[in-house]
Order: C-alpha cells, then sequence, then structure tokens
C-alpha cells in the first residue's frame, strides 16, 4: 500500500512538473485577473495576446517564432488549436481540432518550426504532425522517441524524450528533409545523486527535464533544476556556465520517502539571430521568472534583462523583440529589446 501511494504521488508530482495531463477538461481563468506587472529593464512593453474577444486561450504549452515569414506560433493544448499571429499581434489564421484524424491533436504539448514546416509533438505519443508554410496538414512522422523538449534550426530538429519501450533518455537530431534520426553523444548527468530505495526511471526524468535550443551544429541545453548551461559542438561538450547567483540545485520536497525537486532555476532558453543566448530564470533569481541574461555564443556575459511580467517561456525575433509566455499560460506579452 505504501509502495502505491508513494507512485501516484510520484506521477501527479510528475505530471504538475512537465504540464502533462491527461484528458483534461480545460477551464480559463477569470478574465478579470490580468497579471501583475512589475518595471522593467532593457525592454519596451508593445501589446499583449490573449486580453481580447480576437482568440481566447486555455492552456498554452508551447510558443514558437518563424522568422522566415515572420509569424508567431501559439500552441493552445486546452483548445486544441495551433494559432497563427503576426508580430503584431493580429490572428491570421487557427488550426487543428480535438481528435484523430489528419491535422488533428489529442493532447498538443510543443510546436516549432523549420524552414518549410511546421511541427506540433503530442503527449505520450511518438508522433510529430507536420504543416507546410500555407498552414496545411502534410503528413504524421512516427518517432522513435517519446518527446519531452524539441528545438530546430533550418532543416534539423533536435529531439529530447525517452524510449518507447525502455524509457531511457536520449537526444536525436531529425532531419525533415531525410527523415532520419541519429542519436546524438551528449551525456545526460544527474544533477547529484537522489537517496530512495529503488531506482525509478520516472524521478530520473523528472530531474533531467530540459530546456534547450539548437543553432547549426550548437546544442544549448540547460537542466531545468540546475544551475548551469552547456553548449555541445557536434556532439562535443564546448563550455559550461554556471550561475553562482543560484544554489546547485533546486530545494527539495518529500513525497513519501523520495526527494523531488521543488521549483525551476531555469524557465527556458532561446537565441536571437546574432547567435546570442537567453536564459530566462526561475523562482530562485532576484527578479522571480522575469529576469534574462544574455551571453554571445562562447558564454560570454551581455546584458541583463529584467521582465514586466513573470513568464514561463520566451521567443526572440531577430534581436530586437521578445515574446513571453505569462505564468498562468493565457497571456502572451511581446516586448521591443532595448
Amino acid at each position: 500500500m505504501k509502495i502505491r501511494l508513494m507512485a501516484i504521488s510520484i506521477l501527479i508530482f510528475f505530471y504538475s512538473c512537465v504540464d502533462y495531463k491527461k484528458d483534461e477538461i480545460y477551464t480559463r481563468p477569470n478574465d478579470s485577473i490580468e497579471p501583475k506587472r512589475y518595471t522593467g529593464k532593457n525592454v519596451k512593453y508593445l501589446f499583449s495576446i490573449g486580453n481580447d474577444s480576437a482568440v481566447v486561450f486555455y492552456n498554452v504549452s508551447s510558443i514558437d517564432v518563424n522568422n522566415n515569414n515572420k509569424t508567431l506560433l501559439i500552441l493552445d493544448r486546452g483548445g486544441y488549436k495551433l494559432h497563427i499571429f503576426n508580430l503584431e499581434g493580429n490572428l491570421l489564421k487557427s488550426i487543428g481540432n480535438k481528435g484523430k484524424g489528419p491535422g488533428e491533436f489529442m493532447s498538443p504539448v510543443f510546436c516549432s518550426n523549420t524552414t518549410d514546416y511546421i511541427i506540433v509533438t503530442e503527449q505520450f505519443i511518438p508522433v510529430a504532425h507536420l504543416f507546410d508554410k500555407d498552414y496545411q496538414y502534410v503528413k504524421d512522422i512516427i518517432l522513435p522517441l517519446h518527446p519531452i523538449e524539441i528545438g530546430s534550426y533550418d532543416e534539423q530538429v533536435i529531439i529530447f524524450g525517452t524510449e518507447a519501450n525502455t524509457n531511457k533518455l536520449k537526444i536525436g537530431r531529425f532531419s525533415i528533409k531525410t527523415l532520419k534520426i541519429e542519436e546524438a553523444q551528449i551525456p545526460l548527468q544527474m544533477p547529484y545523486k537522489i537517496e530512495f530505495e529503488k531506482k525509478d526511471e520516472l524521478i530520473e526524468l523528472i530531474w533531467k527535464s530540459v530546456n534547450l535550443a539548437i543553432l547549426g551544429n550548437k546544442l544549448f541545453l540547460a537542466y531545468n533544476y540546475q544551475n548551469k548551461l552547456m553548449c555541445y559542438d557536434n556532439g562535443a561538450i564546448s563550455w559550461e556556465k554556471t550561475f553562482d547567483f543560484l544554489p546547485n540545485y533546486s530545494k527539495q520536497i518529500k513525497s513519501g520517502d523520495i526527494l523531488l525537486p521543488e521549483e525551476k532555476l531555469i524557465q527556458d532558453i532561446d537565441y536571437d539571430n546574432k547567435g546570442n543566448i537567453y536564459v530566462l530564470f526561475g523562482e530562485n533569481s532576484k527578479y522571480p521568472n522575469r529576469l534574462i541574461k544574455v551571453f554571445d555564443s562562447k558564454g560570454n556575459e551581455l546584458k541583463e534583462i529584467i521582465l514586466e511580467y513573470e513568464s514561463k517561456s520566451i521567443k526572440i525575433f531577430n534581436s530586437h523583440k521578445i515574446f513571453c509566455l505569462d505564468k498562468n499560460k493565457i497571456f502572451i506579452h511581446c516586448f521591443n529589446l532595448l
């Protein structure tokens, strides 16, 4: 009985940690609850999406910027829709419905784009839905991994996920043109020794949750519960940056006899058209969920940004505009970078 309760508590925590919840009916928070606005630094507020009648978000799980056609992709998991906006915040098109048919979603969690395609992946399902530049459904691709996080650059897609049969963590490089996946030789390290009676791959998966960004042959990777950013070049580690103002790893909470991470140290990472890397820090920073540090491709710090809203995710357009998903996942805020 004790083991069963412990397993249930682990599953509940895991789902809350990565926002994976099956068959959930989403209800939008009270519209009168507006996110709190703070004083920013090196940003100028432009507009917000989701606070008018043009579109209503229920639970945005992923955002991405298409630099080729200058559009913003917003994947609303709760509404089973992928919304396409221009960079001035105007809705251009919405695609998708709940279902298992062509171009339909059951539980969409990630969206990304390559030169010619938009990619949408699902919770627990090793499938990538492909849409063309005109937002028409093309086909589904069966993946060897259950995606946990994806990133794209030109024709390449990086998938971080688990094998369907073994639940082992892997990173794969996926080519849209050849439809071929090759496992990248990138070590996935535990942040530190986790003490519990029996090793559980689910716990290992929680601690290894990552944010990643791919830029040519370089892969930038930040564990959510560690205090460092790593850069891999052609599969080998090039450099790493430790953030001394953060603890070494996340605070812990106890679930039964198991210690679990309490909060993310790093919320998200992204890059601009100059190859600079933007790191959004979590609850442990001086400005929780609002502090961004910008680094060049060699890890040198360039500047500090403080957002006006607490955010879960960031996407950069060129090097002068930033889109932020607010912590309630129903608003997207846009700023000019100063």
